[in-house]
């Protein structure tokens, strides 16, 4: 791998095995430290491109889009199982 490669790759965190399991369990602080690492993920993908009927491109954050992205990371979680 080049080390322009190198630079370039990203390391994302992701929850671990025991996060994970406190979280379906309903822990509250688990739930949000998995919601902290995907917070600029689902910030990302709130990010809402518009064209109006003249053409004209509008970029805008749809907070009730970010917010449904939420609830349903959320709700998965919950009821993730973690013996299937």
């Amino acid at each position: 791998m080049s080390e322009k490669n190198k630079q370039q790759k990203k390391i994302y965190r992701v929850p671990d095995g025991e996060m994970i399991i406190l979280a379906s369990s309903g822990d509250i602080d688990s739930i949000r430290s998995i919601l902290n690492i995907y917070k600029g993920y689902i910030s990302s993908l709130a990010i809402v491109k518009y064209r109006t009927s003249s053409g004209e491109e509008l970029i805008f954050y749809d907070e009730e889009l970010r917010d449904g992205l939420i609830q349903k990371l959320i709700e998965a979680t919950l009821k993730f199982d973690i013996n299937r």
